[in-house]
């Protein structure tokens, strides 16, 4: 009896999301297909598809040339430098956004996430009319597609400022307008997503995944440029997650080689993950963690394409001497053993992105590889920073960060919550966003985070400080220009 009514229930819940994302987003076929999958196991295959296709592509996508496309925020925010010496790269460093090289890169990014949105579409409209299904799954399918659909409209709106209804619109939505579908999408997907770990929920997403993405949205939304404010929805929307007992922060061991990161480097299915990518491509990031005189090491040089996630002067000013995040082999990596005749020889070169060795200390042909897009501390540092703006400097948020901080300096819990609970919120959110830039440096959000804030980073008289974006100059000496936040958008 009960579980009759349950599936009562749950076929209603189809019926409105269904017919409230037809009425509202006018879902239409995408070319001949018919309106329904010939059967469950289609369906299930089609849904299983987004967790490659689209922007879940890009997170695995590399070039031999240019390097990791993705990483063109990082760029931008002059934070993060590239070897490469061709192609989008040294157009982004001079914020040459007219560059052909520029204008490919946004094509590309825009063309992948409408792949994955157009795939999401065709699922919402086809899964109702497929048999094989009960109540129960259709409604799961259904909140996974909305997920993904979101989650690659939030890109287009962080890469462009906002999307179009469909690929071929000339005519872009207005950015509130276009946060108010992620939203949307995104708390059906929470209603009707099964509240587990992403490992519990065999690698699928679940609601705290979606919890986490909406949360990041609400954060963007907050800040510039659109400034609607949504921070107690964003702590609303977190804290959940942090209740839940699903996730922790991964632990150090004895040793700096056994650290958490180097753990999280290594376990894609460590607690701390909330949500993992899991892909092949023949060139791996990992390809992308050595210079580019790495070639003529012999255990490494066919693998090598060169260093394209290099972290500047300013970026690397973040971490104190005690931070185990700015130590050798943690994050980034300055040497390598290449040769052992008897005595130990080691290459020395500019910081690389030892992160991206996920097989090891090696590097090897791997095509299997992982990306990780959200972890527990940046659920604890979201929550931080909304419940911060929303009802000031709490026990709850100096407890978020402490906790995010103490995992990689020798400073007990305690007395640094002493410590941060003096402080103005505005000294308090400058604090976050330091630990954001320590903790999340391949998150690639650093754009996102000084265009939001409007403020950046500066290394000066041997203390990084935050600016207003407008006093701001990057490493490279250029000012950050408005319309250098965005890449230009595509043309039909």
């Amino acid at each position: 009896m009960r579980n009759n009514i349950k599936s009562k229930v749950l076929l209603l819940i189809m019926g409105v999301i269904f017919v409230s994302s037809c009425q509202n987003e006018s879902v239409e076929p995408v070319g001949n297909i018919t309106k329904t999958y010939g059967d469950s196991i289609a369906a299930r295959a089609a849904v299983n598809e987004l967790y490659t296709k689209g922007l879940s592509q890009l997170y695995l996508s590399t070039d031999q040339d240019n390097g990791i496309p993705l990483a063109w925020g990082s760029y931008l925010s002059g934070l993060f430098e590239s070897e490469a010496t061709q192609g989008y790269y040294p157009a982004l460093t001079m914020q040459n956004m007219t560059a052909s090289s520029v204008k490919d890169l946004a094509k590309q990014i825009y063309s992948t996430c409408f792949d994955g949105i157009e795939a999401a579409d065709t699922i919402i409209q086809q899964i109702p009319n497929t048999l094989g299904l009960n109540p129960a799954e259709q409604v799961r399918l259904i909140g996974e597609a909305k997920f993904f659909r979101a989650f690659n409209r939030f890109y287009l709106i962080r890469v462009f400022g906002a999307f179009p209804n469909k690929r071929t619109d000339s005519s872009y939505l207005s950015m509130e307008a276009s946060y108010a579908k992620v939203e949307k999408d995104l708390l059906e997907a929470i209603a009707t997503l099964p509240d587990k770990s992403f490992v519990e929920n065999k690698s699928h997403v679940t609601s705290l995944v979606a919890r986490a993405l909406l949360g990041d949205v609400y954060l963007h939304m907050s800040g510039r440029p659109l400034q609607k404010d949504k921070y107690v929805q964003a702590a609303e929307i977190l804290r959940p997650i942090i209740k839940s007992g699903k996730h922790q922060l991964a632990s150090n061991g004895v040793r700096e080689d056994q650290s958490a990161f180097n753990m999280l480097r290594t376990t894609p299915t460590n607690d701390e993950y909330l949500y993992v990518i899991y892909g092949e491509n023949t060139l791996s990031r990992a390809s992308f963690a050595f210079p580019k005189i790495a070639k003529n090491w012999d255990n490494v040089k066919e693998h090598v394409a060169f260093n394209a996630f290099r972290p500047t002067r300013t970026l690397l000013a973040c971490y104190g001497d005690e931070d185990l995040r700015g130590k050798d082999h943690q994050f980034f990596h300055t040497f390598f053993k290449v040769k052992d005749d008897g005595k130990t020889i080691f290459e020395i070169f500019s910081p690389a992105p030892y992160y991206w060795l996920s097989s090891g200390t090696e590097i090897t042909a791997q095509p299997k590889q992982y990306v990780g897009v959200y972890r527990y501390a940046e659920i604890l540092l979201m929550a931080a920073e909304a419940i911060a703006r929303s009802e000031g400097v709490t026990p709850e948020t100096v407890n978020y960060l402490s906790q995010v901080r103490t995992r990689s300096i020798p400073t007990k819990l305690v007395e640094l919550e002493k410590t941060l609970s003096v402080l103005t919120t505005d000294k308090f959110l400058e604090e976050v966003w330091l630990e954001r830039l320590r903790e999340l440096p391949y998150e690639m959000k650093q754009l996102s985070d000084i265009v939001r804030t409007n403020y950046y980073p500066v290394y000066k008289d041997s203390i990084l400080r935050f600016v207003p974006l407008q006093e701001a100059v990057t490493p490279q000496g250029k000012l950050l220009e408005k319309q250098s936040f965005f890449l230009p958008r595509p043309t039909p």
